[in-house]
């Protein structure tokens, strides 16, 4: 396992297998431009984050086109966008 901080989702010129974290910090005025970067690359798999804020892990979880993206806030509070693994009974 890798993980990895980066300055941008454009650092990536391909998709990268394997077990990869990609860290991405962002100003909160980036927000919009953050997610419409990784909306455009056409891949991805999950999405984690955490904020102070439950607001904007709404927003984010809502708002990336990812199979799957969840988040958490300083509450403990989870906001679950998509899950595209579920296991049925």
């Amino acid at each position: 396992p890798r993980a990895y901080e980066i300055s941008g989702i454009d650092v990536l010129q391909r998709e990268v297998f394997g077990p990869v974290l990609h860290v991405v910090r962002w100003r909160a005025d980036q927000l919009d431009a953050v997610i419409t970067a990784i909306n455009a690359t056409g891949y991805g798999l999950t999405l984690d984050m955490g904020s102070l804020a439950s607001g904007v892990v709404k927003n984010v979880t809502i708002s990336i086109e990812l199979p799957s993206s969840a988040g958490n806030d300083t509450q403990g509070k989870t906001e679950t966008g998509t899950m595209a693994f579920t296991l049925e009974q």
